[in-house]
């Protein structure tokens, strides 16, 4: 609909307009996490849930990198069933919730996760 906000401030209008859609787009990546998180659930039986800040940074890096929520999650996360089945294996934990670390750097994250279920006395608080 043209206005006459948008005759005589086109730029404006226009900026508004992006920001807008650029909220939007930030909603719908956010959900699709919980779309991926239920689908990680039903395919190898294990809960995984994301802190809040490592949420923010999944929405960011889909739109930095123009990547679907579906495409980001499934590279950074491929190999997270196999780590996390050894986790549930050795300690019986089936619920994790990630933090920021898990997504900045999945593969350290699953690595060091892996290896606290092995030896748990060397625990640290990062990973739960």
């Amino acid at each position: 609909r043209v206005t006459a906000e948008l005759v005589h401030e086109p730029k404006r209008v226009l900026d508004r307009l992006l920001a807008e859609g650029h909220k939007h787009e930030a909603v719908v990546l956010d959900q699709q996490i919980d779309v991926f998180s239920e689908s990680f659930r039903r395919q190898h039986d294990v809960e995984i849930a994301f802190e809040e800040a490592a949420r923010c940074r999944l929405v960011e890096r889909a739109q930095t990198e123009k990547m679907s929520m579906a495409d980001l999650t499934a590279h950074l996360f491929r190999d997270f069933h196999f780590g996390l089945n050894l986790v549930r294996k050795n300690s019986g934990q089936n619920k994790f919730t990630l933090p920021l670390s898990a997504v900045d750097a999945p593969d350290k994250f699953l690595s060091d996760l892996v290896v606290q279920s092995y030896y748990p006395a060397r625990q640290t608080n990062e990973v739960g």
